[in-house]
Formats: structure tokens, C-alpha cells, sequence
């Protein structure tokens, strides 16, 4: 395993499901590159994206958050919400 691939970054991504897919099962795939290749800047924008989607109630993610899937849904999507938040706080430029 090289450095880059073990990037705290890196790391952290797959502590958090959504990112997790969106990166390992999405992009990375649409791209047609690792996912240690992006710099810390494209993940950081890729989490405000994948952020967005859970404020966009067009989204099954949204949809979650809002309720609209029931209450289980909701804390789960509430958690993985916040997690995202806390990701782009922890790694994001002001």
C-alpha cells in the first residue's frame, strides 16, 4: 500500500457509508481511476455534493432525511447526514 493510498483522507472516507459509495462504487468507476488519485480538493468537493443531495428532497437520501421514508429511515439518514457535515468540517478549506 502506497502513502497516497493511505492518506488519513482516504481513511476516513470509508468510515462513512455514503461517501464510501459514492466514491468506491460511483466515481472512482465513471472516472476510471483509484480513488487515492483524487486530490484532497475533488474529495472535499465531491462530500459537499454528496452533502447537497441529502438537502435536495428529490434524492431518495433527501427523502430519508426529511421523513418522508419513515422514522427508522430518518435517524439513519440523520446520522449519515451529519457524518458528511463533520467530514467537511474536519478536511474542508474555509
Amino acid at each position: 500500500m502506497s502513502l497516497q493510498e493511505n492518506r488519513p483522507i482516504i481513511q476516513a472516507i470509508e468510515k462513512i457509508p455514503e461517501l464510501y459509495h459514492q466514491f468506491y462504487e460511483v466515481i472512482s468507476i465513471d472516472d476510471g481511476i483509484l480513488v487515492w488519485e483524487y486530490s484532497d480538493e475533488e474529495i472535499i468537493a465531491e462530500a459537499r455534493y454528496v452533502k447537497e443531495k441529502y438537502e435536495d428532497h428529490t434524492w431518495s437520501c433527501g427523502l430519508a432525511l426529511s421523513g418522508y421514508e419513515g422514522k427508522e429511515e430518518q435517524k439513519l439518514a440523520r446520522q449519515e447526514y451529519n457524518s458528511i457535515k463533520r467530514f467537511i468540517k474536519k478536511w474542508g478549506v474555509a
